[in-house]
């Protein structure tokens, strides 16, 4: 493998892009719901109209700022197809570079999910790498100041 000045890999092909094979019924309701609306969470009320269970769907909006991430796939609808994101997609939302890996199942449920932690979930809670670096780079500066000042 070969890399660039920065250190990141320049000959590789971006994991976790599996797109879900969703049923039928699914997609029927994904498209209902993007007919609504985009770019905010459901009521409750909408989500009784449309027969919806789960406490939280974001279908997201082309235009506008990403919905926040969680670990769960379902929260969110694509902004131009009826289905959820990929791992990488929801990756590149939380600024992960597209070499980065991602390792274990795409997703578990009940009990097994206290020994495994799942890419969505991996990606879910992770700290935004370049809010990271935006935070890194605060302290840094602050710790130099306080070097440059005597107090470090």
């Amino acid at each position: 493998m070969s890399y660039d000045i920065c250190g990141a890999p320049t000959d590789f092909e971006p994991d976790s892009h599996r797109f879900p094979n969703h049923r039928k019924e699914t997609v029927a309701k994904f498209k209902k719901i993007m007919r609504r609306q985009r770019g905010k969470q459901l009521s409750a009320k909408e989500r009784e109209k449309l027969g919806i269970g789960k406490h939280a769907i974001t279908p997201l909006a082309e235009t506008q700022p990403s919905h926040t991430l969680t670990t769960l796939p379902d929260d969110l609808i694509h902004y131009s197809e009826p289905r959820i994101f990929t791992v990488r997609e929801i990756a590149r939302l939380q600024t992960f570079p597209d070499w980065f890996e991602f390792k274990s199942k795409y997703t578990t449920g009940g009990k097994v999910r206290k020994d495994e932690v799942p890419r969505y979930t991996q990606v879910g809670n992770a700290v935004p790498p370049l809010m990271a670096q935006g935070i890194g780079h605060g302290l840094m500066k602050y710790y130099k100041a306080l070097i440059d000042a005597g107090e470090g």
